[in-house]
């Protein structure tokens, strides 16, 4: 049983590390890798001057009923972050799908007394390791689409999963800099306190490149990852090490000395039998000399009679 015990704790060290090796990606919503339908318009200037409490300073509104973005990845989870505004009350309905599989709807109209950053209206929970696609659809009238988060562990082994594809979708997490083309445009939106919104939007530009910091969740990830890999080093080391140890004090048995290890003496056992045999011997002369007795006393009575006679 100790020995049970002693392979189980690094057997649990060794699975522990394999949990910490996700790595999240946040995907902005100016991100190529998202396809917009129907009308999208970038809203990097929600208010007066830029904020900086969106994702990367960016957000992309949709007004239009039955406006879709989705968005391929690979990974186990995902979950959507959007900006609710303007301030007042508007109906904000969206609905998710996850692999065109059953629609999640994110509902509300409560009075927004403040713009709120960075709020969930989907989280798919985990899901199985491969490829999938995420589809948001708008059927309120303002929806704000600010980032995508990934949680993309290292794929398992026998993983069928395409090496290029893994790199095509997750190359924010794995370069420091992330490159990305994306056509700028001349927008502003002004809101009134009747919640009207007016949108103008200028030519477009020539298609820019900016360089994008790697996002503070994809460090994180990977420094995890290095520590948690080390730790599986050291835990099948320690794991084989035990497993040496218990085979070696499981095949331990109790001296036994057998007959045959005990040595014989042939001098001795000569010795014995010749006492026995001189016991015997002695024993033999005794038992015959009182038998000769009586026959020598029955001797002298016959003869004495016949004196008499």
């Amino acid at each position: 049983m100790t020995c049970v015990y002693r392979l189980t704790l690094p057997l649990l060290l060794l699975i522990f590390p394999a949990l910490l090796l996700a790595v999240i990606v946040d995907i902005d919503d100016t991100d190529t890798r998202i396809v917009y339908t129907g009308s999208w318009n970038p809203t990097g200037q929600y208010e007066a001057g830029n904020n900086t409490d969106q994702y990367d300073n960016t957000a992309t509104l949709c007004r239009e009923v039955g406006g879709t973005a989705s968005l391929v990845f690979i990974g186990t989870s995902v979950t959507v972050f959007c900006t609710r505004g303007p301030v007042g009350q508007h109906l904000e309905n969206t609905s998710y799908s996850l692999d065109s599989g059953p629609v999640s709807l994110w509902t509300d109209n409560d009075t927004i007394n403040s713009i709120q950053w960075k709020t969930t209206c989907y989280s798919s929970g985990d899901v199985p390791y491969g490829e999938h696609n995420i589809t948001i659809t708008n059927y309120g009238d303002w929806f704000f689409l600010d980032y995508i988060q990934i949680v993309t562990p290292n794929p398992p082994s026998g993983s069928s999963s395409s090496s290029e594809d893994s790199s095509s979708w997750s190359s924010s997490s794995a370069s420091p800099l992330l490159s990305m083309s994306m056509p700028s445009a001349s927008t502003s939106l002004t809101i009134d306190a009747s919640s009207q919104a007016t949108l103008s939007s200028g030519d477009l530009l020539p298609a820019t490149t900016s360089s994008v910091p790697l996002s503070t969740g994809a460090k994180v990830g990977i420094a995890i990852g290095a520590t948690a890999l080390l730790m599986a080093f050291c835990t099948i080391f320690l794991l084989l090490y035990r497993r040496k140890e218990c085979s070696v004090s499981d095949t331990a048995q109790p001296f036994q000395p057998s007959f045959s290890d005990v040595p014989f003496d042939q001098s001795s056992n000569a010795k014995m039998r010749t006492r026995y045999t001189s016991f015997a011997s002695s024993t033999l002369r005794r038992d015959n000399r009182s038998s000769i007795v009586p026959a020598q006393s029955s001797i002298v009575r016959s003869t004495a009679a016949d004196c008499k006679g």
